[in-house]
């Protein structure tokens, strides 16, 4: 797995995004979230650049927010289809998922 990437996290009140930025305020990929109460975190959205797909940012961009919901003590409600099939089908995700 290539972890060269430099994700930036922005953290707001009620929503966050970790992404990796690209030229010309692009995003080459993104994952957005909401924070719904005090005990969830909402993935919103999962973007990734054709250029960027099969390197797997996906899924570091899933753990960037599982990370945070751990160190949080919050679940996460996935409603990207995205990451709601990759934390659905992986037991590694089972802790996390509300």
């Amino acid at each position: 797995m290539n972890t060269s990437f430099d994700f930036i996290h922005r953290d707001g009140q009620s929503k966050g995004v970790f992404y990796i930025p690209g030229k010309v305020r692009k995003r080459l990929a993104e994952i957005t979230y909401s924070k719904t109460g005090k005990k969830y975190i909402v993935i919103e959205h999962t973007f990734v650049t054709n250029s960027l797909r099969g390197k797997e940012i996906g899924e570091m961009l899933v753990n960037k927010v599982v990370k945070l919901a751990e160190d949080q003590n919050k679940k996460i409600i996935p409603i990207c289809p995205y990451a709601n099939k990759l934390m659905r089908n992986d037991s590694a995700y089972n802790h996390i998922l509300a």
